[in-house]
């Protein structure tokens, strides 16, 4: 069992961090069956921009006394940031909408390359040929289908390779190491047309 890191409420006595806590306290909803953690935080003028903000939350599970363990280790929790702009209360930025609308896309172009044109192109070259009739060309149709399946499943995999470079905070092992595998085996079936 690895040590977990503790996040006390407020800061150690010999550490300066520049903020000043307002009001801290923490409650239990029972309601809700959370605990829940309220911290007004006044940022000095002087090394904060006094219209922005940024904000940073976790979801956890454990508590030690009145100060929370680790958080989970979820790509969520590893997301969930905002920057808002406190004069006309609109978000800035949101950081998790941004990485998860990639990862959308990386799996949409996944399926559509190796999940449907791959399969269609085999299917195509097996059936084409003499059912329900003959088609004459059935090898165009099956080389289009791989070819486009490949090209397609190859952007989705380099799109999948960035994500994981820029989350090095989170491993996706048996992920990466099944796209590395579909890589290698489609690879070699475009070798063969």
């Amino acid at each position: 069992m690895t040590k977990s890191r503790r996040c006390p409420l407020v800061p150690a006595d010999d550490e300066d961090v520049g903020v000043e806590f307002s009001r801290c306290e923490m409650h239990y909803d029972t309601g809700l069956e959370y605990h829940v953690i309220v911290a007004a935080v006044v940022q000095p003028e002087k090394k904060f921009n006094s219209s922005e903000t940024n904000v940073v939350w976790q979801i956890g599970e454990e508590i030690r006394g009145n100060e929370p363990l680790m958080h989970p280790k979820s790509i969520n929790n590893f997301d969930s940031t905002e920057t808002i702009d406190l004069e006309s209360t609109e978000i800035i930025s949101y950081t998790r909408h941004q990485r998860s609308r990639l990862r959308i896309v990386h799996g949409i172009v996944n399926i559509v390359g190796w999940g449907t044109l791959l399969p269609s192109g085999v299917i195509v070259s097996r059936y084409m040929r003499i059912f329900p009739k003959p088609c004459k060309n059935w090898y165009d149709i099956h080389v289009t289908c791989q070819t486009s399946g490949y090209i397609i499943g190859s952007a989705g995999w380099a799109l999948g390779l960035w994500l994981g470079k820029a989350s090095h905070n989170y491993k996706f092992n048996i992920h990466n190491t099944a796209g590395l595998l579909i890589f290698i085996f489609a690879t070699i079936q475009m070798l063969v047309l």
